[in-house]
């Protein structure tokens, strides 16, 4: 029976206050790696789930986007994302990918 590899690809361009540009665009560049990996392996199955923001220049720059089903990356899309993982069964593999903002915030002094 052929392995599977679980994938929730994370890609947000379209943020309301400081958009972004390119990070679909390297979402895309996974999902291309690895459909392509998954395809030269004679038992790996690629399982993906995607949850893009692109920008409306993307939709006319990344013509795969408009072929694609995807979600909207809310905090909740994403939480329930990992949902997804829970198919996953002994020897598949699972897979998180995230393109976007990054947050900080003070740590503790320990």
């Amino acid at each position: 029976m052929a392995k599977k590899l679980y994938a929730v690809i994370i890609g947000i361009n379209s943020y309301p206050s400081i958009p972004l540009n390119g990070c679909v665009n390297d979402a895309m560049d996974i999902v291309d790696y690895f459909q392509n990996f998954c395809k030269n392996q004679d038992d790996l199955e690629w399982v993906p789930q995607y949850l893009l923001a692109p920008n409306s220049e993307d939709m006319g720059n990344i013509p795969a986007l408009a072929k694609m089903d995807f979600t909207k990356p809310t905090r909740q899309n994403i939480i329930a994302a990992f949902d997804h993982f829970k198919q996953a069964q002994n020897g598949d593999y699972c897979l998180l990918y995230y393109s976007g903002h990054g947050s900080t915030v003070t740590a503790p002094k320990e």
